[in-house]
């Protein structure tokens, strides 16, 4: 069954609920007021037996209900809000997706409680001490600002007292790091003085040695991120090459090239882009963007240009 209050708008003429009451045949009931559920705590409620009869369900158990306010208040809003992110999560969407809604479903509950009648979630305190740990003076700015609610550095104190945690190595580790180093020594070039590690080239007359160099990956990164910040860089000339002079290597060039392509549905250079000549701080130890600027499509987009220059 469903009472509610409805009145016209003037401008449309359509009728506009007010306030709603449903109620169900387990005398469970539901209001809403202003687009807004209550809550119980803004319903009074009685039952009786035989023949107080407001709502009957033919058991012999009646209810009587009277609701304090038919305005809906600030906090009826926030719940209604909380609740809605709630039947998201529940309603099975991706995990990212309700670990974006928990956090606000949250903190609109939070919000509408006293500062000491705040319980918070382990979701919230496991986060929390880890934005504390990461960054103390920001947290702090955080927990003070009116934009969050937060648990305050004491109570993260109090939950993490037990553990015990030290930066740097250990005693054992750096007995075991020095043990290892004392083991290598320059015995690891070999007995004639050099890298023992080595394959023979093939292809010279002399049986030169190759030899292999350690996390050449590494290597490899460096030399492009030295490009980068230097935008110049000055190679020997390969022992076979005709021209005797030095290998001059421009940043501009991929430069030139990516702005050339950009805003082309059709790329010869599509492993270049901006975040490739452009990496932050975190995104230099990225070795696949490294390996990007240096992709076989880059190098026959340069030679294409090239040619065409």
């Amino acid at each position: 069954m469903t009472i509610r209050t409805e009145e016209f708008d003037e401008v449309t003429g359509l009728p506009i609920i007010l306030s709603n009451v449903t109620i169900y045949a387990n005398l469970n009931f539901m209001i809403h007021g202003n687009g807004a559920q209550f809550s119980l705590r803004r319903v009074s409620c009685r039952q009786y037996r035989h023949g107080w009869s407001v709502f009957y369900t033919g058991r012999g158990v009646e209810r009587q209900v009277r609701v304090k306010s038919l305005v809906g208040d600030t906090n009826d809003h926030l719940e209604a809000a909380a609740s809605m992110l709630d039947a998201l999560v529940n309603h099975g969407v991706k995990d990212e997706v309700g670990l974006v809604a928990t956090f606000p479903a949250e903190q609109l509950r939070l919000v509408s409680k006293p500062l000491h009648g705040r319980r918070y979630s382990s979701f919230l305190l496991r986060n929390a001490v880890v934005w504390d740990r990461k960054s103390p003076k920001l947290y702090r700015m955080m927990q003070n600002c009116a934009q969050f609610c937060l648990p305050h550095p004491r109570t993260l104190r109090r939950l993490t007292s037990a553990l015990r945690m030290a930066s740097g190595l250990d005693g054992a580790t750096m007995t075991y790091l020095r043990m290892r180093v004392a083991r290598v020594g320059h015995n690891s070039l070999g007995r004639d003085g050099r890298h023992p590690e080595f394959i023979l080239n093939l292809y010279s007359a002399d049986e030169d040695r190759i030899y292999t160099m350690y996390d050449t990956v590494h290597i490899f990164k460096n030399m492009y991120y030295g490009l980068l910040k230097h935008k110049t860089l000055t190679v020997p000339p390969f022992t076979s090459s005709e021209n005797p002079s030095q290998l001059k290597v421009n940043f501009s060039h991929l430069t030139k090239l990516y702005n050339m392509e950009r805003g082309h549905p059709g790329k010869l250079a599509f492993k270049l882009t901006d975040k490739v000549l452009k990496p932050s701080a975190l995104e230099r130890v990225n070795v696949g963007l490294a390996a990007s600027a240096t992709h076989e499509s880059t190098c026959k987009a340069l030679r294409h240009f090239a040619a065409q220059a």
